[in-house]
């Protein structure tokens, strides 16, 4: 019983830890923050079974400066429930960019496929999600396909705020991270092995058991080709469903 108490200590101690630094990385990072961009984000999630499930998500973002809408993306996938905490998914993702080209638009699609494992469990009231996705991912570079395979990786901690409450809403602070490596053909993309890094703090109300409504802030640094290093502050609202 002390070895529990003490390994449940140590965890709730690294999480802490973690937890407060990436609140402080996102918020002394804001002031770096190169240029600026809103996102809307729709979730949906629907358990069919003990096993199944299925979700969707649909994004609109805007240029930088907030100019206008710059891109589209929408993500459906199947999940299978290994257990109540553990579970893979099989997914598709369309990713599309308004861009400008000789006084004209085109919209420059890429379509990819992934596969992830996801891990959520509990630290006492706070929840912990360890998230691993692989994309295999179908780019337009110069008007032809290439491919190339990229890796994700995010750890989210939802932390309840039981003394504030919205309209005697229950709310809480979500506080994450995702890395994303380039692990195979990285000169399809900006040629470097790291391709872009997204720690993120949000605030979330939740209107029941079902439906939550989150603001929150990214700060994005991207290498882009050839060795260009860019800063982003992203705002995020964000709409959640989940059955």
């Amino acid at each position: 019983m002390l070895l529990k108490n003490s390994v449940l200590k140590n965890k709730k101690w690294f999480c802490g830890k973690a937890i407060m630094g990436l609140l402080l990385f996102c918020i002394s990072a804001s002031s770096f923050g190169q240029e600026t961009a809103a996102w809307a984000h729709l979730s949906y999630k629907q358990q069919v079974s003990e096993k199944w499930g299925y979700a969707a998500d649909f994004q609109l973002r805007s240029g930088t400066s907030l100019k206008g809408i710059k891109t589209l993306l929408a993500r459906a996938w199947a999940s299978y429930y290994i257990t109540d905490s553990k579970s893979v998914g099989l997914g598709y993702t369309h990713f599309g960019n308004w861009n400008k080209e000789q006084n004209r638009t085109v919209y420059n699609a890429e379509h990819r496929i992934f596969e992830e494992f996801q891990l959520k469990n509990k630290l006492g009231k706070v929840g912990l999600t360890n998230r691993l996705r692989l994309e295999q991912r179908f780019l337009d570079v110069e008007h032809k396909t290439e491919f190339s395979q990229r890796l994700r990786y995010l750890l989210g901690f939802n932390i309840p705020l039981s003394a504030v409450k919205v309209f005697n809403r229950p709310t809480s602070i979500v506080v994450q991270d995702e890395l994303f490596l380039n692990v195979q053909n990285k000169n399809a993309t900006n040629g470097k092995f790291f391709d872009q890094n997204r720690p993120y703090v949000g605030w979330s109300v939740l209107y029941n058991d079902h439906l939550k409504a989150e603001i929150g802030y990214y700060f994005r640094t991207h290498i882009q080709f050839p060795n260009e290093t860019v800063n982003m502050n992203i705002f995020q609202l964000k709409l959640s469903a989940d059955f």
